[in-house]
């Protein structure tokens, strides 16, 4: 999903890991994470329990970015 690409603008910067190694920011790590985490939700419950928890953590225009895109076709993914 383009999930990656147009969210990324939401979280801190890149930065440079432990071998100088340029990573994604450990904030959009936890976020890239817990999408795909709400994407294996095996039930209703679990999945709007996890929802709910997204929307606690995460920037909200990275979750409204999802929500407007992807949530509408949650059934389906």
């Amino acid at each position: 999903m383009n999930v990656l690409a147009k969210t990324k603008k939401f979280f801190p910067s890149p930065i440079k890991g432990p071998t100088s190694k340029i990573e994604q920011h450990p904030s959009f790590k936890a976020f890239l994470s817990d999408w795909n985490t709400l994407f294996s939700s095996t039930t209703e419950e679990s999945f709007d329990t996890l929802l709910e928890k997204i929307e606690k953590d995460h920037p909200s225009r990275a979750i409204s970015y999802c929500s407007r895109t992807w949530l509408l076709w949650k059934e389906s993914l």
